[in-house]
């Protein structure tokens, strides 16, 4: 589940949003996405996922997450076991977009949605991974996440792969939210007010030292992981405390993205969460959260 270009079959995704604070960076907010994804189009594919963030995003932001593929999945098996059987705002005068390359995916960092822009910059794509974009999913992106860049991760894997997760970091244009990417749609551009399937699991967290002793928030490393994450560089973007929630198997939710309230994160408080599309307070859907087993959430709609 996410939006494609093209047609494709994604399952098993996970995305993970926390807040962390860096030496030289400041405060940011860190956002990380993997799926088992296939192209199921007879030419390349790109999946879009917008970000929000207050400034344009640096090729240097999108951390390598491959020398600790299974970090996401580890973060959430550590709350909930995983069937590993299921596995399968200031910007400058004139935006710059990049390309970077990270496992089975060549990103596209569009900060310019310029038409011109974005073409001059995919052609810095390999032919092979090149995909055919609509210009009216663009314009949907230009008129729900006016201030939001896009990353266009294209790939063309015929064969089902887990890739490693995409990291970014960014300064966030919505500080006291965590955005989680689950609007649907592939192909075609997404019908927001429609009812879909969800297969995400979802992680949330914050790098703030809790004192509140109870099981809304587990600390995130647990014993037999902490000597090689802490000497791994994908530490220092990682979260203290984190919990989650299985979205998988839930049917008619809104084609949204989940919007997770941070400071009720940062007081160790059930998480007020939503349905919305980022920005505009008429498209909030609330939803009520509750306890399962210590740190794993459930939502009521």
């Amino acid at each position: 589940m996410c939006i494609t270009s093209s047609r494709a079959l994604l399952d098993n995704t996970y995305i993970g949003a926390w807040d962390i604070e860096l030496p030289k960076l400041g405060y940011r907010h860190v956002l990380a996405y993997q799926n088992r994804v296939k192209n199921s189009a007879e030419g390349p594919n790109c999946m879009l996922l917008h970000i929000p963030s207050k400034k344009n995003i640096e090729p240097e932001w999108l951390i390598d997450s491959s020398v600790y593929p299974t970090f996401l999945t580890d973060l959430y098996s550590h709350i909930d076991p995983i069937n590993t059987s299921e596995m399968w705002m200031s910007r400058s005068a004139k935006p710059k977009n990049h390309v970077v390359e990270q496992g089975v995916y060549h990103i596209a960092i569009l900060n310019d949605l310029d038409e011109n822009s974005i073409a001059d910059t995919l052609k810095l794509i390999p032919k092979h991974k090149l995909p055919s974009i609509k210009p009216e999913l663009i314009h949907f992106f230009r008129k729900n996440f006016p201030e939001f860049p896009l990353l266009l991760c294209c790939f063309d894997n015929k064969e089902a792969q887990f890739a490693a997760p995409i990291l970014v970091h960014f300064p966030p244009l919505f500080p006291d939210t965590l955005m989680f990417n689950t609007i649907d749609a592939h192909g075609s551009v997404p019908n927001v007010d429609q009812k879909i399937d969800f297969h995400q699991k979802i992680i949330f967290g914050t790098y703030k030292k809790q004192s509140k002793k109870d099981a809304v928030y587990v600390k995130m490393i647990p014993d037999e992981l902490v000597q090689y994450i802490t000497k791994n560089p994908l530490a220092a973007y990682l979260p203290n405390y984190i919990a989650a929630i299985d979205f998988k198997g839930r049917k008619a939710v809104p084609n949204k993205d989940v919007c997770v309230n941070l400071r009720d994160i940062h007081n160790m408080n059930l998480p007020e969460i939503k349905f919305a599309l980022l920005g505009d307070v008429s498209t909030e859907i609330k939803v009520e959260t509750h306890h399962l087993t210590n740190a794993l959430l459930e939502i009521r709609l």
